[in-house]
């Protein structure tokens, strides 16, 4: 009986996990597709996968980048993201993070274009410390929580 509570409460965890996971082009809603077909129209080579219960993401190949576009399940865009070379990130955001942090090292900097605008995540190493940084569309700084998944 207590084999059958934890095969029951595994299957009810990575079932959906699985689902999720397994998202073909067939599954992705239209209003989805037909927004991010305006939004990146040519780009035909696209990863889907269920981000969370209300949002899609796909993952492609632009400009020889690699992006990742989210949408709501009504087709809103939500956000894309896609790295940059570290020698690309504008002086003004270079002079910002030097500002508050000492003798920044840069060493991987996206850009996050969302309709608030644009914005920044850099990881940085700055005074023998690793840290993620964001930086809004108001200049704002924030350190980003250390995650624990395989991003």
């Amino acid at each position: 009986m207590k084999n059958y509570k934890i095969h029951s409460i595994f299957t009810l965890i990575v079932t959906p996990l699985l689902l999720c996971a397994c998202s073909t082009k067939e599954d992705v809603p239209e209003a989805v597709r037909i927004s991010f077909a305006d939004r990146f129209p040519g780009v035909t080579d696209v990863d889907w996968e269920m981000e969370r219960p209300d949002e899609w993401e796909a993952e492609f190949d632009l400009h020889e980048m690699e992006y990742s576009a989210n949408f709501s399940m009504s087709g809103e865009w939500l956000e894309t993201e896609h790295e940059i070379n570290t020698t690309n990130i504008p002086s003004e955001v270079v002079t910002l993070v030097s500002s508050k942090y000492k003798d920044p090292q840069f060493k991987k900097a996206e850009v996050i274009e969302s309709p608030l605008g644009q914005s920044f995540e850099l990881q940085i190493k700055s005074d023998q410390e690793n840290l993620t940084i964001e930086i809004d569309p108001d200049g704002i700084i924030s350190q980003v929580p250390e995650e624990n998944d395989e991003d």
